[in-house]
């Protein structure tokens, strides 16, 4: 090209913006020197050509350059940016949810849990929160093996998901222990869930726990008008205390 300052001017932008896309400012930091001196070499190497005056020529033939890579790195920004923000989607997923059984984990259930204290301090409604845990569940990892141990695990997941209602929230806290957050629930309605899934829990249901005799203990407690959601967790947890005292498979409310 001679030198000339719009075509030259033309390719130096662009291509240091692919590279800016590409890899940041490093990359394009290391590759402009890399031109620099490639355009050095390659100038020294022709003899110094230099052409003040772009001809009409040079700037028809310039324009598919323009406007098809200029076109072409939006479009591929804009592919990148969705899938970034895709990704970003699974990865804020992913932080709330329990992996073996994908239910929420403890953290989001406390999170919302306190969102629901939080609006029902300002506007009323009804809320109770269960927490349940497999009875002796130690015997059935040491009879059946852990493997067995999980597969009771998703067992309950798949239970809490078919009854919980839009609002609710089924979570895993760890180990064996879960917890059912319910919207707009008294707390006789909230003890019928709790039977549900122990009735529920009693029949046969996947292959992998046909053969696994188990049972789980509930215990209840109703929103209080202060506390914190931690408070509420452990005033389930002391109602579920409560039922494991009292025989185990059954249900107990926290006054």
């Amino acid at each position: 090209m001679g030198r000339l300052p719009v075509p030259s001017a033309l390719f130096a932008a662009l291509l240091v913006a692919d590279k800016i896309a590409a890899g940041g400012i490093r990359l394009a930091t290391r590759a402009t020197l890399a031109l620099v001196v490639g355009f050095a070499a390659t100038w020294l190497a022709l003899g110094l050509p230099y052409h003040p005056i772009t001809s009409q020529r040079t700037v028809v033939l310039s324009l598919p350059f323009l406007f098809v890579y200029g076109i072409g790195l939006s479009v591929l920004s804009w592919r990148l940016a969705r899938r970034v923000k895709s990704q970003n989607r699974q990865l804020q997923r992913l932080s709330r949810m329990d992996p073996l059984v994908e239910l929420a984990n403890r953290g989001f259930l406390i999170q919302r849990a306190q969102q629901v204290l939080q609006t029902g301090q300002h506007h009323g409604g009804d809320a109770c929160l269960l927490m349940l845990d497999v009875d002796d569940f130690k015997r059935i990892n040491d009879s059946h093996g852990h493997r067995a141990g999980d597969e009771v695990l998703r067992r309950i997941a798949v239970v809490l998901r078919q009854l919980a209602q839009p609002g609710d929230m089924p979570a895993r806290l760890g180990g064996d222990e879960f917890a059912v957050l319910l919207r707009q629930r008294i707390p006789a309605e909230a003890m019928d869930v709790a039977e549900q899934i122990r009735h529920y829990l009693q029949e046969p249901g996947a292959p992998e726990t046909a053969h696994i005799q188990f049972s789980v203990s509930i215990g209840i407690a109703a929103a209080a008008g202060t506390g914190s959601a931690e408070d509420w967790l452990a005033k389930a947890d002391k109602a579920l205390y409560h039922a494991k005292r009292h025989g185990k498979n059954t249900a107990s409310y926290a006054d």
